[in-house]
């Protein structure tokens, strides 16, 4: 068996297939990563059994055959590579039965023991799965618009996830931690069977990196325990999250009850929330936001250390004067994710939620996104 690739192309691929890869497993088959040769097409796995990763990498090759060989260990060596075609082929058995894969470079000869590809763990079967389309652009940045907010599998599984829901009136992916939740939606994706599941942040993660150099759909496939997100040359398959997600529409309050509306420049105010975070204190993270006419005053202190920040601003603000405390880390983060120049703060009264969404220039958008933020009272 012999096929030649190249380095780089293996490494790109490597790159996002070791995000899979537990740091310990208690099968030690798992530390692996799955070569299927199909002469011309390797295609690569690797799997945690909760989340599998498959890719394929054109080779020349008119060989077939199946093994494994340690994820990280040759993600390591392909790093010291410089883009050049490396040569991989297989020897018969050794005495202890072990199989031999050697890889040349252009002045390096290289070898590893493989294992049987019958010992890496079958992928998840999809019987009669549901199906849905969504263009990759929209998936990727509702990803990067809620996987920030997503919660803690300690605290409470079903927030450990982001929340796909696809009803009449949108598309809408959720996530929420108890203290900030996000909401990116999707008006133009309809669909008459409401359908609803949660998928874990690890899967999301990784898939979010794929994603970012491929346009085109994505088709999502699932089932009441399972999900598949296939695109390009690339499967992502990962279990779902068990249980029933907090009902976020009743949530996410209109814009008609929030009548103070705060306007921002994101780059300015987040320059000012990262000076006043070395001031708060270490285990609320508070700061207090005072906002009276066109003047906006934030505020924090931390008695235990003697330290303490303020700093006033002149903003564009119709409301009423009032107060306002926040864990200022949960802001910070909120406004890093958006992008737009400038944002919108809309507030009811000093002790309810309070909901953030950026201002675009071009006023038509094809998707929608809002982030509330809980008061610490």
């Amino acid at each position: 068996m012999k096929f030649i690739v190249n380095s780089k192309d293996l490494l790109d691929k490597m790159n996002v297939l070791v995000g899979v890869v537990n740091t310990t497993n208690t099968m030690p088959i798992l530390d692996n990563v799955l070569f299927e040769l199909n002469q011309d097409t390797l295609n690569l796995t690797t799997s945690d059994l909760d989340t599998t990763i498959s890719t394929k990498i054109e080779v020349e090759s008119e060989n077939e055959d199946a093994f494994c060989l340690p994820a990280r260990m040759l993600l390591d060596v392909l790093k010291t590579f410089s883009p050049q075609p490396l040569t991989f082929s297989k020897t018969e058995k050794t005495k202890d039965e072990k199989e031999i894969m050697t890889f040349v470079s252009r002045k390096g000869r290289y070898q590893l023991s493989c294992l049987n590809a019958n010992e890496f763990p079958t992928p998840i079967h999809f019987p009669s799965p549901d199906e849905i389309v969504l263009p990759s652009d929209n998936l990727s940045l509702g990803l990067k618009n809620t996987l920030f907010s997503v919660g803690p599998e300690e605290v409470r599984k079903v927030l450990s996830g982001v929340y796909f829901n696809f009803d009449q009136k949108s598309a809408d992916l959720v996530s929420t931690d108890g203290h900030k939740m996000s909401l990116f939606s999707l008006p133009s994706i309809k669909r008459e069977e409401p359908v609803g599941f949660i998928v874990p942040k690890k899967p999301l993660t990784l898939l979010q990196n794929m994603l970012s150099s491929y346009k085109g759909d994505v088709i999502i496939e699932h089932n009441k325990s399972n999900a598949r997100f296939k695109f390009d040359s690339s499967v992502v398959i990962c279990r779902l999250v068990d249980g029933r997600y907090p009902n976020y529409k009743n949530v996410f309050p209109q814009h008609e009850d929030l009548p103070n509306i705060l306007t921002l420049d994101r780059t300015q105010f987040i320059n000012i929330l990262q000076r006043i975070t070395y001031f708060t204190s270490e285990s609320t993270s508070e700061a207090s936001i005072k906002l009276k006419g066109n003047s906006l005053t934030i505020d924090s202190r931390d008695v235990e250390y003697g330290k303490s920040g303020e700093e006033t601003i002149n903003c564009q603000y119709k409301g009423e004067d009032m107060e306002l405390g926040y864990n200022i880390r949960h802001l910070l983060e909120m406004m890093k994710t958006l992008e737009t120049e400038d944002v919108t703060l809309r507030i009811s009264r000093p002790n309810s939620i309070s909901l953030l969404s950026p201002i675009f220039e071009e006023k038509e958008q094809d998707f929608r996104v809002e982030m509330l933020i809980m008061p610490i009272r």
